[in-house]
C-alpha cells in the first residue's frame, strides 16, 4: 500500500510541474530579462514590453515593483483611454468602491502643494478647453460651493502681497478685453440696448396718451447728437420734441439728477424740445391736462 500511494503522488507532482512550467507567468526571469525591464521600462510601453518578453502585463508591472522600477511616466499617455472612461458609480463596482472611500477625505496642505506644482506649467490645448467648457454647460452649482467661493475671494482680496502678485503677471500684457477698440465696441452694443427689457408703468400711460392724441412716436431712441449720448424715453419726430418719465426715486425728486440737467440743456442747444414728467405728476394727470402741456412746450419755443 505504502508503494502504491508512493507512485500515486509522484504521479500528481510530476503532471502539477508540468502546468507550472506551461504556464508563462510562472517562466523564471533571466538576467537578460531583468536588464531589458530595468533599461525600457521608464520609456516604453507596459504592454510593448509584455509582447518583447512573452508575458502578461500584471507579471511587467509585478516584477517592476519587486525591483523599484519607476515607470517616469506622469498624467496620462496621449491616445491611451483611461480605465474609467464610460464608467461611473452606477455601472461599476469598482468606481463606486473607490467613491465611498473619498467621500469626506481632505487633502494635507503637502499633497496639495504637489499637486498644484505638478500642474505648474501645464499647457491645455484648445480641444481640451472646448471639451472642459462643454462638460461644465447646464451644470448647477449648489449655495454650499458658492458661499465657499465667496469666503476664499473675500481673503484673498484682503491679501496686499496676492494683489502685488496678480498684478506683476498682468503687466506689459495686452489685454483685448481693454484698449479704444474694444471700448467702441462695447459702446454699439449699449447703443442697441433697451434699459430696461420692459416699458415701466408711467412710460406706458404717457404712450397710450399719444397714441390717443394720433401722434407718431419712438421708445428707448438713442440720442447721438449730444455729448452726453443716452436713450430717451419718448421721441415725437413731427414736434421734434423728447418726453422724459423720471421715477421720484432715481431722478431724486424735485432737484433732479445733474446729468439729466446736462442731457436737457444740451439737447435744447440742438434745436429739441424738452418735457421732464414727475412720477408722481404722471400718476394723477389726465389726457386734457396732458395735451395742454404739450401744446404750451411746442409754443415756448416757436
Amino acid at each position: 500500500m505504502k508503494g502504491i500511494c508512493h507512485h500515486m503522488y509522484k504521479m500528481i507532482f510530476e503532471e502539477k510541474n508540468k502546468l507550472w512550467k506551461q504556464k508563462k507567468s510562472f517562466v523564471r526571469w533571466e538576467d537578460k530579462d531583468i536588464d531589458f525591464l530595468k533599461n525600457n521600462y521608464k520609456n516604453m510601453k507596459i504592454l510593448d514590453i509584455a509582447k518583447y518578453l512573452d508575458r502578461s502585463k500584471e507579471s511587467i508591472i509585478s516584477k517592476a515593483h519587486n525591483l523599484r522600477i519607476k515607470s517616469g511616466r506622469q498624467g496620462f499617455i496621449k491616445g491611451h483611454s483611461t480605465w474609467i472612461k464610460g464608467k461611473t458609480k452606477e455601472n461599476n463596482d469598482k468606481v463606486k468602491q473607490y467613491s465611498e472611500k473619498l467621500k469626506g477625505r481632505k487633502f494635507s496642505k503637502e499633497h496639495r502643494g504637489k499637486i498644484s506644482n505638478s500642474c505648474k506649467g501645464r499647457k491645455i490645448s484648445k480641444d481640451i478647453k472646448k471639451k472642459i467648457s462643454n462638460s461644465l454647460k447646464g451644470r448647477k452649482k449648489s449655495k454650499e460651493w458658492r458661499g465657499k467661493i465667496r469666503k476664499s475671494l473675500k481673503i484673498a482680496y484682503k491679501n496686499p502681497e496676492l494683489i502685488k502678485k496678480m498684478r506683476k503677471l498682468n503687466l506689459g500684457k495686452k489685454n483685448p478685453m481693454f484698449g479704444r477698440k474694444q471700448t467702441e465696441k462695447f459702446m454699439d452694443m449699449r447703443k442697441k440696448l433697451i434699459i430696461p427689457k420692459k416699458d415701466t408703468t408711467i412710460e406706458v400711460k404717457i404712450q397710450n396718451f399719444l397714441k390717443e392724441l394720433g401722434y407718431d412716436f419712438f421708445t428707448h431712441q438713442y440720442m447721438k447728437e449730444i455729448e452726453h449720448g443716452y436713450q430717451c424715453d419718448i421721441l415725437i419726430p413731427a414736434l421734434n420734441l423728447v418726453i422724459e418719465c423720471d421715477g421720484d426715486y432715481w431722478h431724486k425728486y424735485p432737484i433732479g439728477n445733474d446729468l439729466d440737467h446736462v442731457r436737457t440743456k444740451e439737447l435744447i442747444e440742438k434745436g429739441f424740445k424738452v418735457l421732464r414728467l414727475w412720477e408722481r405728476e404722471i400718476r394723477i394727470i389726465g389726457l386734457e391736462e396732458f395735451k395742454i402741456k404739450i401744446k404750451s412746450i411746442g409754443e415756448k419755443h416757436l
